[in-house]
């Protein structure tokens, strides 16, 4: 993370046990660069494990002296409606795999 203010997109993948949040620049010159990633265990708790998250990311910002401008953020996984509506979240995209072969 720079310091100084940071436009920013959210992404949040809650899966059946863990949860995976990234961050992602959205000015257009440095567009989709990752500044924090976090991956943890849900405990049975998904909404919890994204609390956690996004308070280890404002404590990373306010280490980093960033101001986090955030422009869109999307969930998936298989808490994605939950976790859309727990935290107001822009988006969810839910995805399928039908029918995949493994060689």
């Amino acid at each position: 993370m720079h310091s100084g203010r940071e436009e920013v997109v959210i992404g949040i993948d809650s899966g059946s046990t863990t949860t995976k949040l990234i961050v992602v620049r959205a000015d257009k010159d440095h567009q989709g660069e990752i500044i924090f990633s976090d991956y943890s265990m849900n405990l049975g708790n998904p909404i919890h494990a994204v609390e956690q998250a996004l308070k280890r990311l404002k404590q990373k910002a306010e280490e980093s002296g960033t101001t986090l401008d955030i422009v869109g953020s999307c969930s998936t996984g298989y808490g994605e409606e939950l976790i859309k509506a727990a935290f107001n979240l822009d988006d969810g995209i839910i995805v399928f795999l039908q029918d995949v072969a493994i060689a």
